[in-house]
């Protein structure tokens, strides 16, 4: 019997089954040995070892995916639209795509709005004719393509944001799809307001991002990189107002704010923040001689030393002159002393 068209490179031939389990007695057709029906065994066991062995023979789970395959139906995607992108600069491109189309319908007609009236008809494309017709809506803008996608160009805030396409099939039924997009503006340039330029340490300032933007993200950026938030520094709900408390000296430097509306940035000027030192003291004058004083001081203390030289000289001059200019033969000189000899008294007279 040859399988079904259904069944065609599923079909695996084996031999009838019953609903019976297969017998475990040791009977075999006449002339087979046990060696080899041992060896039958084990070649079947190898071929069901990736399925659960021991409940359902091999050539069974081999029928059962085979009807499985042939039974069930077949699921195919809906046609959809997708927005290319979805959030569009204002100026710029977006294109309407249609995919996931397996019946090729014999034209298309997108209308601006969820609404198919005709008033609302952009274009309509025949593949008959390939041939597109413009309507009402046509902004000179739009152009539609054989595959049913639809590119507006140089978009603007005032154009629809939803827009809905008609697929015309051969037996005449229709099928609609919507889609669409957001439309931004380039955003402003913002700017920081502080409670103060210069704070000192252990105060608090806010600094405040401002923007006429609707609809932005606000992030922060100091010294030239994303800013870290500390335990002393806090930012509102909006974003907008950066407050720090108390303020350390190693928070100065050059703040600035980012705005962006998802397809446009803009950056702040930067706002440079000084801080004093809690610790800083009115500065001493400086005593230290500038090169312009120096020279005097070193005159002045070769003068004096040139006058103390002076007045030694004069001293020692005086002096010399009032010993007539030379020393007594003599004087100032101190000999030795010698021990008196004693003079011999009047001599002893015998006694008689």
């Amino acid at each position: 019997m040859l399988p079904s068209r259904g069944h065609v490179g599923h079909f695996h031939p084996c031999p009838p089954r019953t609903s019976a389990p297969p017998e475990t007695s040791d009977q075999r057709p006449a002339g087979e040995t046990k060696d080899t029906g041992r060896r039958t065994a084990e070649t079947m066991e190898s071929r069901t070892a990736t399925f659960h062995r021991g409940f359902v023979p091999w050539q069974g789970l081999l029928l059962t995916a085979s009807l499985l395959t042939f039974w069930s139906p077949s699921t195919t995607a809906q046609p959809a639209i997708e927005s290319v992108p979805y959030n569009v600069l204002e100026g710029g491109n977006v294109l309407l795509r249609l995919y996931n189309v397996t019946v090729q319908p014999s034209g298309y007609k997108w209308y601006s709005g969820v609404t198919s009236t005709l008033n609302k008809m952009i274009v309509a494309y025949s593949r008959a004719t390939n041939e597109s017709t413009t309507g009402d809506a046509y902004s000179g803008r739009e152009t539609i393509y054989p595959n049913g996608s639809l590119l507006i160009q140089n978009v603007t805030q005032d154009d629809p944001t939803f827009y809905t396409i008609q697929l015309i099939l051969d037996n005449g039924v229709t099928q609609e799809l919507s889609g669409e997009f957001r439309v931004y503006s380039r955003v402003s340039q913002p700017t920081i307001e502080a409670s103060s330029t210069n704070v000192k340490e252990g105060s608090s300032v806010d600094l405040k991002c401002l923007s006429n933007d609707p609809e932005i993200t606000i992030s922060w950026i100091f010294k030239s990189q994303s800013l870290k938030l500390t335990d002393r520094m806090k930012v509102n709900a909006e974003g907008n107002t950066l407050t720090i408390n108390p303020v350390k000296t190693e928070d100065a430097g050059e703040y600035k704010c980012e705005v962006s509306n998802g397809v446009s940035s803009s950056l702040s000027d930067p706002f440079t923040l000084s801080v004093t030192a809690s610790s800083d003291k009115p500065a001493k004058p400086d005593t230290t001689p500038t090169k312009a004083s120096t020279v005097p001081t070193i005159a002045i203390m070769i003068l004096a030393l040139a006058v103390l030289i002076l007045i030694c000289a004069l001293a020692y001059t005086m002096v010399f002159s009032k010993s007539g200019g030379a020393q007594p033969e003599g004087e100032g000189e101190v000999k030795p002393t010698e021990p008196a000899e004693a003079e011999p008294g009047p001599e002893a007279e015998p006694e008689e």
